[in-house]
């Protein structure tokens, strides 16, 4: 009887530490989402920007690409920020994304260019459908870019490591933002 009751105990305070653990769990891959994005209640809805990211690189070149990406609720088009890094000034006329057999082109409007030692900042923006983006970030697979300017077509691909991550978190972001429009 005395050792019915052991197990009896033991087993409640294993079932309670795996649900404390487990909520606890839930709660830090909430909070864990947070720190990739922030919003804005304006005048005119929610405004939501997702925290510059890495990962897209033309080795051969030896250039790269960081974005971010701002969307203010009940909007066709999403924000694309990026900045082009290159050993070479370029003259960027918009950019390509491929996806999940789709291949979407938009103008790219120059914000600024900039010279860090070797290399040179190309800081632009353009308009991306936002259905577009959710599907980007929903494939398993990385999605490329290309970097169009007057003389060449600049292909960027992703690490699929940092893809993959990428994809989960921004497709979680976009999913939310998808849930809160009104």
């Amino acid at each position: 009887m005395y050792m019915v009751n052991n197990f009896k105990k033991a087993a409640y305070l294993l079932c309670c530490l795996f649900i404390i653990l487990s909520y606890s769990s839930y709660k830090a891959q909430g909070q864990k989402l947070s720190k990739y994005y922030t919003t804005s209640t304006q005048e005119n809805g929610t405004l939501y920007f997702i925290n510059p990211q890495s990962g897209f690189q033309n080795s051969s070149l030896k250039s790269s690409l960081i974005y971010d990406i701002t969307y203010l609720s009940n909007q066709k088009d999403a924000t694309f920020n990026f900045s082009y890094i290159d050993p070479t000034i370029q003259e960027i006329d918009s950019i390509a994304f491929h996806y999940v057999g789709k291949t979407i082109t938009v103008p790219a409007e120059k914000l600024f260019i900039d010279n860090n030692k070797k290399s040179w900042i190309h800081r632009y923006t353009s308009k991306v459908p936002f259905e577009s983006l959710v599907q980007m970030f929903q494939g398993q697979n990385p999605i490329s870019m290309d970097i169009i300017t007057k003389k060449e077509r600049i292909s960027m691909k992703a690490n699929p490591k940092k893809w993959k991550s990428h994809a989960t978190i921004n497709e979680k972001i976009l999913t939310l933002i998808q849930y809160n429009q009104k």
